[in-house]
């Protein structure tokens, strides 16, 4: 059994327990601090956002084009990982993948136990 993990603003599933990475990871917004995130492998993209306009970030394990993520809501959640910069490409196991910033999260009550995909 998986369980969605849902908007925090509206409720649809953004992803599934199935698809955590990572939890122990830390993203911010903007210039706010840095909080709790999750790395995930997919996002239920009917009902994501990408901003679509590329940026580059330094992040701890190096340079990394990325994407604002947000719920079909309007509200931001997190990141796409785009387009590693590293000079060795150590970090292109990320491309295509996703940050999730936890805070924007709510584990929903219940489970599937079908084949969701």
């Amino acid at each position: 059994a998986v369980v969605p993990l849902l908007c925090q603003g509206c409720g649809r599933i953004l992803t599934f327990t199935d698809q955590l990475l990572c939890v122990k990871r830390r993203w911010g917004f903007n210039a706010t601090p840095p909080e709790r995130a999750c790395y995930v492998n997919s996002l239920c993209e009917a009902n994501i956002k990408l901003r679509e306009e590329v940026f580059e970030e330094h992040l701890a394990q190096g340079r990394m084009d990325m994407d604002d993520v947000f719920c079909a809501c309007g509200k931001q959640v997190g990141y796409r990982f785009c387009r590693d910069k590293t000079s060795n490409l150590r970090n292109q196991h990320a491309c295509g993948r996703y940050g999730l910033v936890q805070s924007c999260l709510v584990k929903a009550s219940y489970e599937i136990f079908d084949n969701v995909y």
